[in-house]
């Protein structure tokens, strides 16, 4: 759990705008730099969820995201990032 994506499904490449293919291997606070306060706060909590506000040359989005860490030799490390389109109405 080093924040180096291992698996991104095409569905989560396409809310960032990026190939999936792309994803693999780079650091999420890289391709992802709007993810990089709740990574943060899962690395101190444990966990993190919120809205992020997605811009890129597509157009812009918000997702609500879930984050949960793992425990490792280094400390918390965020885990496992989830996320979807945000409800409208939230």
């Amino acid at each position: 759990a080093d924040g180096v994506v291992r698996v991104a499904n095409a569905s989560a490449a396409g809310l960032l705008g990026l190939p999936h293919r792309v994803l693999r291997g780079q650091q999420l606070k890289d391709v992802a730099p709007e993810l990089a306060e709740l990574l943060d706060q899962a690395r101190q909590t444990g966990d993190a969820a919120g809205q992020v506000r997605i811009e890129r040359a597509e157009g812009t989005q918000t997702l609500a995201v879930r984050i949960g860490a793992a425990d490792d030799a280094d400390g918390l490390e965020p885990g496992r990032v989830a996320f979807r389109p945000a409800d409208p109405r939230a």
